[in-house]
């Protein structure tokens, strides 16, 4: 296990990906959870392989992605298939800069359906993120 920085969890979302990891060196932590955006934004402008070395030379490894997948039962099945799509994109990257774990939470109840629709939506949903995540 790594200490890593995650600085949403700590409600801090919107701190620059190059700030995070300045933190993250200054105050100790050995992993940094990816901010995906940034890193399909670096690989674009510099280079996969110019990426992976930026990424060594911080000296931190990564953490883990965020499931970016909208695959709750308040979220359309056209809303949940383009965010599948997407996130394919985002597993193969992690994959790539040695990233290989995704998290999220899973609520074992739903406002709007009972237990057995809620998990009929969600278990097929859930089962082809992790098919796609199986890919990397």
């Amino acid at each position: 296990m790594l200490k890593t920085l995650n600085l949403g969890s700590l409600g801090h979302p919107n701190i620059p990906f190059d700030t995070a990891i300045a933190m993250a060196q200054r105050h100790g932590f050995a992993a940094i959870d990816p901010d995906m955006v940034a890193l399909q934004t670096m690989v674009r402008a510099i280079g996969l392989q110019a990426t992976k070395e930026w990424l060594v030379g911080t000296g931190l490894q990564l953490g883990a992605m965020g499931l970016a997948v909208a695959w709750r039962d308040w979220d359309s099945d056209a809303t949940y298939a383009d965010s599948l799509a997407a996130f394919a994109a985002d597993a193969n990257l992690a994959s790539a800069l040695g990233c290989t774990r995704c998290t999220t939470w899973v609520m074992p109840r739903s406002n709007s359906q009972d237990f057995y629709a809620h998990f009929d939506l969600v278990f097929p949903r859930l089962k082809q993120v992790a098919d796609a995540l199986g890919l990397h």
